[in-house]
């Protein structure tokens, strides 16, 4: 039987075998010096036969994740002050040529007129609306709002004098009072067939006025 039959060659029954044979050291120290030094690199080997052209990569070939990973972070906008004189000069193109003018009966024309529309339909009766009234202060009310309007205006200036009017006729000559004298004293005026008249008073106390 050999000795690796013997101690069941495993991880654990190989470390115990290798101190038997003289290793000094952890189990961490002799797993590492399983491992051989790097060895130099081998010849280039033959160049492969270049394959097929693939496909163009398209839209629907990306997730929702990688094209939100190829947009970068959103840059600052152009301002008028990141241009030279030079590079503001050259995104001015040449002047255009003046414009062709039309002209009538030429180029267009007048058309003729089109006949006229159907009448339209007669609009709904509107609802009746509110007749305003003026309220106790005077004002104009509508329903019970009071508008704040004066129903009646301000009292406009005084006129003007007017002319004189024209004279009038003559008017008719009046009766006159009679001429008295001395001699009409004690006697009173009384009006006698339509006339004035001195009438003596007999006696005061019996006359009658």
């Amino acid at each position: 039987m050999s000795e690796f039959n013997r101690f069941k060659l495993g991880p654990a029954t190989a470390y115990a075998l290798a101190v038997q044979r003289g290793f000094e050291g952890t189990l961490d120290e002799w797993l590492v010096s399983l491992h051989g030094k790097q060895g130099s690199v081998g010849p280039e080997g033959p160049r492969g036969v270049q394959g097929e052209k693939g496909e163009a990569f398209t839209y629907e070939d990306f997730t929702q994740e990688q094209l939100n990973a190829l947009k970068g972070a959103k840059g600052d906008p152009f301002t008028y002050e990141d241009f030279t004189t030079e590079q503001l000069e050259n995104l001015r193109g040449p002047s255009g040529k003046d414009g062709y003018t039309p002209v009538k009966g030429v180029d267009y024309f007048d058309g003729k007129d089109g006949k006229d529309g159907s009448d339209g339909q007669n609009g709904k009766d509107g609802q009746n609306g509110v007749t305003p009234h003026i309220g106790s202060n005077g004002n104009w009310y509508i329903g019970t709002t009071d508008t704040g309007i004066p129903a009646t205006g301000p009292a406009g200036k005084d006129g003007s004098d007017g002319k004189d009017g024209s004279v009038g006729p003559a008017g008719k000559d009046g009766a006159g009072v009679p001429t008295v004298t001395t001699a009409n004293n004690g006697q009173f005026l009384r009006v006698v067939n339509g006339v004035w008249a001195a009438s003596a008073v007999p006696n005061a106390e019996e006359a009658s006025f």
